[in-house]
């Protein structure tokens, strides 16, 4: 069932952004409601059939190779989406699940598969929402992993190393069915990967474990924190779908209808973004030089950030 307007959604901000971005954006939150609202242009033209992305005469259905491209009606950025931001490392701040429509959680610097106790209720906390049948949960990059985890799944080292700057990644047809698109483009600013599939059926929460999970050392488990707010189950949670992948990735985006959709990638991410991040980890010596250079020979590339987060939008409203 679709949610209504305006829809309530709390961002829960993983980390905290470098200087000149925090200048800009204030927060990781800041960058998602700038992002967000121009997804909402986005699906206004496409609402028009028009589109500054499509050639000339060209719908963005058309454009995208969508056969009916999942039109939503016209949207009012500025009243039909409804922002607050949660400071969830630092103040470990969130709101009642009853009060929200969605959660996004946010990308970070940190390791998923790590068990500080921030992350072990930040998993918890969004197995809750989850279990509600009714908040949706999206997901970017560390969020992404997260979410795998609340799943069941599994989170560890990339043997493959680092995806930096802007990627492509495939689409297969399920995630055409929420993109239009056979591939993307987008940022990429991990080494750390979902390495599997939740099992099935999903596990009640209380027995999962946070092992963690790294190329060469498996901790031992951890039993995660009550929830800030935990509902019964509405319903049994499906296994998530995979939407796309890369070679280094297999696991880029999951997804399960009307509750769950992930990326591994960064749709917020902005050329300046990125070079900020890219210098300040090569400077720090996480990035050597040949992979600083390789992002930065790709930074300026197209990316489809504004189309990634249109199919957020969507996913809300389906």
């Amino acid at each position: 069932m679709p949610l209504p307007t305006p829809l309530h959604i709390a961002i829960l901000e993983c980390d905290t952004p470098l200087p000149q971005t925090a200048a800009k954006y204030g927060g990781y939150g800041g960058v998602f409601i700038s992002l967000l609202r121009k997804s909402v242009d986005y699906l206004n033209a496409e609402h028009d059939g028009v589109n500054s992305g499509a050639k000339e005469g060209e719908t963005v259905a058309e454009k995208d190779g969508a056969k009916e491209g999942k039109k939503v009606g016209f949207l009012d950025k500025d009243k039909d989406l409804d922002f607050t931001t949660w400071d969830v490392e630092h103040l470990e701040q969130y709101p009642k699940l009853e009060d929200v429509d969605a959660i996004l959680l946010t990308g970070s610097r940190h390791n998923a598969f790590d068990n500080p106790p921030w992350i072990t209720r930040l998993i918890s906390y969004t197995r809750a929402a989850l279990d509600t049948g009714r908040v949706r949960v999206i997901g970017v990059c560390f969020g992404h992993q997260i979410a795998a985890r609340a799943l069941g799944a599994e989170v560890g080292r990339n043997e493959k190393g680092w995806e930096v700057s802007v990627c492509s990644v495939d689409v297969n047809g399920a995630g055409k069915g929420v993109w239009g698109r056979e591939k993307l483009d987008i940022f990429q600013m991990h080494r750390d990967i979902v390495l599997t599939l939740p099992p099935t059926p999903i596990p009640p929460l209380s027995t999962l474990s946070t092992t963690t999970t790294t190329s060469s050392t498996t901790h031992p488990p951890t039993p995660p924190p009550s929830s800030p707010s935990s509902p019964s189950p509405a319903s049994p949670i499906p296994t998530p779908s995979i939407l796309a992948s890369s070679p280094p990735c297999p696991i880029q985006s999951l997804y399960i209808p009307s509750r769950l959709l992930t990326v591994q990638g960064h749709p917020e991410f902005t050329e300046e973004i990125v070079t900020e991040i890219l210098a300040a980890r090569k400077e720090a010596g996480v990035f050597d030089q040949r992979l600083f250079e390789d992002g930065m020979g790709r930074v300026r590339d197209r990316h489809d950030g504004v189309v990634v987060a249109a199919g957020f939008v969507r996913f809300l409203l389906e």
